[in-house]
């Protein structure tokens, strides 16, 4: 991409040309050190990635915008010119400035060889007009280039904006790295670690200082690291009237409530996904424990005693279904290190008398409206999306009151997930797919006893 002022050819080199690289290093990094390491992390592949990343995010800008910044982009590629070089040492920018002044003013040309030769003393013989002369020059060739602005400058200034704030978190990270006391060698690993984790992060962390630090200690102390997955059951609601659990992993298709056929997606791709991520950590040989914890009180909380929009006899047979599912994974994901019901693990800890009482804890505290840790309007939100839900499903005869019961055990329950995380010897890593607001329930009744990572692992079901 090349833009043209005064007969001369003006392009913006690639961003991973060896001097543009350089100088935006400079620009993240003030330390040759540490710009010696992001050189040495940063290869051909990775270059390549990031580029693609960027230029993909300021292709959707430039959609997204409401025209073009043309003072912005202006600065840029008066910035780029002046940071290009000639032969002669003399800036792109300022030889433009040089040659328009000659064609105006053939007397200029003595003046102007002086100033691209740098000769000491040459501003000394400026004449008086020059200054003026070199003022309106530029004023003629800014008012030039912003003339021939247009979208394709526009990304590629957006491209460039949005590759060196890339590099700018990959620098953060080597910084946090550095001053957690890594050497060169767990610089690196650290640093690939988290450029891929970034790569299929579906959401910020709510505290990513811990994240990294979690990550930086495993590193310091070759120390093992536990990764925790809470993994939901399959309910599907045939017809929208009854209730039937599906028992192992398989893609289904169910008649919906309007006689949609309902599509549930196969649910291997959340172990295939497991293991991709569990690779990121051992490819820079960092060792892992995966747990996966199946959510078996779900069943007792969505469908509880007293319920009347799906058949009792539906909620039995869920009780046994649920039971094979859980032995269809145990039997068919052995390379889990520990596979279990939350009701196995919690007598594995020892742990089942505190998650009731926490439990207990909190659901007299929503029972009351909220408190300091159920906030009012967050019950109030997972209250509403529960009765929204349910109700186009079952109709009227889903109430409100089954929905704020509902809501109220699940919040609890996943609050209360401190004590599964509390139980690991070192802080575990609960990997999992975002769900907005709720993300920040997950252990929240102790949020230090865990560490987040969001990414996606569950299809979503749809209509086919």
């Amino acid at each position: 991409m090349a833009l043209n002022l005064f007969g001369t050819k003006i392009e913006v080199p690639g961003l991973v040309e060896d001097k543009t690289l350089d100088y935006l290093l400079i620009q993240v990094a003030k330390r040759s050190s540490e710009r010696k390491i992001l050189d040495d992390f940063l290869d051909d592949q990775r270059l390549e990635e990031l580029e693609a990343k960027a230029r993909e995010a300021a292709k959707d800008e430039v959609e997204d915008s409401n025209g073009l910044n043309k003072t912005l982009l202006s600065g840029f590629y008066v910035e780029e010119m002046k940071r290009q070089r000639l032969p002669n040492g003399v800036s792109l920018y300022h030889e433009l400035i040089y040659r328009f002044l000659e064609k105006e003013n053939p007397d200029y040309r003595r003046y102007a060889g002086l100033l691209r030769k740098g000769v000491k003393g040459s501003h000394r013989l400026l004449p008086p007009d020059f200054p003026s002369s070199f003022k309106k020059a530029e004023s003629i060739l800014g008012g030039k280039l912003r003339s021939e602005l247009g979208e394709k400058e526009q990304l590629e200034y957006l491209t460039r904006k949005e590759f060196t704030t890339q590099l700018r978190i990959i620098a953060q990270n080597l910084f946090f790295g550095a001053n957690y006391g890594l050497e060169k060698e767990d610089l690196i690993r650290f640093l690939t670690v988290m450029y891929e984790l970034g790569k299929i992060e579906t959401s910020q962390p709510i505290t990513p200082s811990r994240l990294r630090g979690l990550l930086a200690e495993s590193l310091k102390n070759n120390q093992p690291l536990e990764i925790v997955h809470i993994k939901s059951l399959r309910f599907t609601y045939p017809g929208g009237e009854s209730l039937k659990m599906l028992e192992d992993t398989r893609a289904a298709t169910q008649l919906g409530l309007k006689g949609e056929q309902r599509f549930y997606p196969s649910e291997e791709i959340i172990f295939e996904r497991l293991t991709n991520l569990r690779k990121i950590f051992e490819q820079v040989g960092l060792r892992a424990r995966v747990t996966v914890i199946v959510s078996d009180p779900d069943l007792d909380y969505c469908f509880p005693p007293g319920q009347e929009f799906v058949p009792l006899a539906d909620v039995s047979r869920a009780r046994v279904s649920a039971g094979r599912y859980l032995e269809y994974l145990k039997t068919n994901h052995l390379k889990v290190d520990n596979l279990c019901s939350l009701t196995e693990f919690l007598e594995q800890t020892s742990g089942a008398n505190k998650f009731r009482s926490v439990f207990s804890q909190l659901v007299d505290e929503g029972r009351k409206g909220g408190g300091a840790t159920i906030k009012p309007k967050i019950l109030e939100m997972r209250v509403n999306d529960q009765f929204d839900h349910y109700q186009q499903m079952f109709g009227e005869k889903y109430t409100r009151g089954l929905a704020r019961q509902t809501a109220l055990a699940q919040i609890a329950n996943v609050l209360s997930l401190s004590v599964v995380f509390s139980s690991f010897s070192t802080t575990p890593l609960l990997v999992i797919d975002s769900r907005g607001f709720e993300d920040q329930l997950i252990g929240g009744y102790q949020p230090d006893s865990v560490v987040k990572f969001f990414t996606r692992f569950k299809d979503p079901t749809g209509v086919i």
